[in-house]
């Protein structure tokens, strides 16, 4: 009897944990982006209902020796904070980078990460150092306000996608705007 009333317990206080629980949702952006950022904020809240966080790059990495670790250190403070859960949460990065950070470049809008050659974003949100990412990111490469643009024209401007659950399957209906 004592242990079904202690398997119930731990049942609750899971529950109750992940109810406690919510996911955080970032997009990264040079100070230029920021309208385009907000533009994109406000698509998914009003498409999707998720909610988006804006930041600027420039606050993230200010006063930094190393622009991809601030970054990374950024990213980490912002999703281990208790009850945040990473599963479900996901960052946008948008702007374009090089390995060259400090060369003063167009493209270097956000900072890249390069190890063994290899440049991946997976590493800013690779907080328990097992080199896979923790929240899922993603980038939009762009070097000015004008390709932002053509993104979102592209992007936002253009598609509805309507996702519908029944049962175990997943249905994806996208259409283009006229």
């Amino acid at each position: 009897m004592k242990k079904s009333y202690f398997v119930a317990l731990i049942l609750f206080c899971l529950s109750v944990n992940m109810l406690m629980s919510e996911v955080r949702h970032l997009i990264i952006a040079p100070e230029d982006f920021m309208e385009a950022g907000a533009e994109l904020a406000d698509y998914y809240a009003e498409n999707y209902g998720i909610v988006r966080e804006l930041h600027g790059i420039e606050t993230i990495i200010s006063g930094a020796d190393d622009a991809s670790e601030a970054l990374h250190e950024y990213l980490e403070a912002c999703f281990t904070e208790p009850g945040i859960e990473t599963e479900g949460s996901s960052v946008l990065l948008i702007g374009s980078g090089t390995r060259n950070w400090s060369s003063g470049s167009i493209r270097n809008r956000i900072p890249v990460y390069e190890q063994n050659g290899i440049m991946s974003d997976s590493w800013f949100v690779d907080f328990d150092d097992d080199n896979r990412a923790d929240v899922a990111i993603g980038r939009i490469p762009a070097s000015t306000e004008n390709e932002v643009a053509g993104y979102l024209n592209r992007y936002v401007h253009t598609w509805i996608m309507t996702i519908a659950v029944c049962g175990k399957e997943v249905y994806c209906l996208v259409q283009m705007m006229r």
